[in-house]
């Protein structure tokens, strides 16, 4: 597989782990520091990244199964 697929494989997966928890990492450490914690006025900031965190490791896991795909076709046996 090319370097560049690999590269965006990488950094969609990068995207993905910093983007998809960030709802639960913040609603966790609002809640411990403020029992009264809400994040519903956070909500139209935090959805559109939890959406675009999944999107985002959805087609690094799609990008690395086509990596792993043109790797096993394009294997030199030894």
């Amino acid at each position: 597989a090319g370097a560049r697929l690999r590269a965006w494989a990488s950094w969609l997966a990068i995207v993905g782990i910093v983007f998809y928890p960030l709802r639960d990492t913040v609603g966790f450490w609002g809640r411990y520091l403020n029992p009264q914690y809400s994040a519903g006025t956070l909500g139209p900031v935090l959805y559109p990244l939890m959406w675009a965190g999944g999107t985002a490791m959805f087609f690094a896991l799609l990008l690395s199964l086509v990596v792993f795909v043109q790797g096993a076709r394009n294997a030199t046996p030894r």
